[in-house]
């Protein structure tokens, strides 16, 4: 079992959480999306040159937005993103959207200074996410979780 952040046990029900990572908007560094005033527009400038080979042509969405913070948890069967509190630590305080991991026909990770996950529907829809540094393994360990054997 995964460490989770506060509350995130809770609203993930009876399922154990196999793994979890506290994630941002794409492009976000945390405080917003240019977060960090000049190296915050270079480093998401940085991100965005760089990750523009693999989804250049995907439609960067985001259950996350503008300043919120948020929660993959991945269980056997689902992927919750929940919506964080943070403070002087994250707390998950809401399920903002699931879906069945079969649902999810894949999910990438770009390690970086501000790392980036992609995780890819069956329908071809993406859901796009940052993690920053400090959170990139945790991250990772999500995007291997949802990744096919």
């Amino acid at each position: 079992m995964a460490k989770v952040i506060k509350g995130a046990k809770e609203l993930a029900g009876d399922e154990p959480i196999i793994a979890g990572a506290v994630v941002q908007p794409p492009g976000s560094m945390g405080n917003g999306p240019t977060g960090g005033g000049a190296i915050g527009k270079l480093t998401v400038a940085a991100v965005e040159k760089r990750d523009s080979g693999k989804h250049k042509d995907a439609v960067r969405t985001s259950p996350i937005s503008g300043n919120q913070r948020g929660f993959l948890a991945v269980t056997d069967t689902r992927l919750l993103v929940m919506l964080v509190k943070t403070g002087f630590s994250h707390k998950a305080v809401d399920v903002l959207t699931e879906v069945p991991r079969s649902d999810i026909s894949g999910a990438t990770f770009d390690k970086g200074v501000l790392s980036s996950v992609a995780i890819t529907m069956r329908d071809d829809s993406e859901w796009h996410f940052s993690a920053v540094k400090i959170d990139a393994g945790k991250a990772r360990a999500v995007v291997d979780a949802l990744s096919p054997a």
